[in-house]
């Protein structure tokens, strides 16, 4: 007996990146992307997270970072493309 014939399991994909940004500037980015793409972005969140690229990241001192959520690949790879280019003049 296999397994596979038994049971077939499918997961849901949550596709999601994480953006640290300016403090100063995340009431306007969430406008923004909500403005922008609120046809393919599933949901925006704040989230604190340990940033391990700082030089005393064992400290446990986090910082605040952007989660956009997207209901499938096609509009992540869409959403990621067009800011990697925004990211890239500013």
């Amino acid at each position: 007996m296999n397994l596979t014939s038994i049971c077939c399991v499918k997961l849901k994909w949550s596709g999601e990146f994480n953006s640290k940004l300016s403090l100063t500037f995340f009431r306007e980015v969430v406008f923004y992307l909500n403005k922008t793409y609120e046809s393919v972005i599933a949901h925006i969140d704040y989230v604190d997270k340990e940033d391990l690229d700082l030089v005393n990241h064992l400290s446990g001192a986090t910082q605040k970072y952007l989660k956009l959520s997207f209901k499938n690949i096609q509009d992540f790879m869409t959403v990621r493309s067009e800011l990697q280019v925004i990211v890239a003049r500013n």
